[in-house]
């Protein structure tokens, strides 16, 4: 399966936003979008809601899972190929502050 970059799926840079939200923060951006809306008093945020984990409730547990997987996924690239996806994702990278710390991608 292929999932195009950002880019190529919405035009992201012709909307002008308030907020950009990630999964990976998404209970601390719900926060930030009730507080600038002026509705946060309406919900109950006060709380984290229970993770759900197809096979670990331990959330961390599952994050190292992950990424064990795809560094074993990226080891098993060629330099050509990982280079390539480093510049298909490039924008994404920039645009989510999302990191190849820890991957080798050489």
């Amino acid at each position: 399966m292929h999932a195009p970059s950002s880019p190529c799926r919405c035009a992201y840079c012709t909307m002008g936003y308030d907020a950009i939200g990630k999964l990976e923060t998404f209970h601390e951006d719900l926060r930030y979008v009730a507080h600038m809306a002026g509705v946060d008093h309406l919900l109950r945020l006060d709380e984290e809601p229970p993770v759900r984990v197809r096979e670990s409730k331990d959330k961390d547990k599952a994050r190292s899972s992950s990424s064990e997987k795809a560094r074993a996924f990226f080891a098993t690239l060629d330099a050509g190929r990982k280079e390539r996806l480093r510049q298909a994702y490039q924008v994404d990278f920039e645009m989510f502050d999302y990191s190849t710390d820890g991957y080798d991608m050489t």
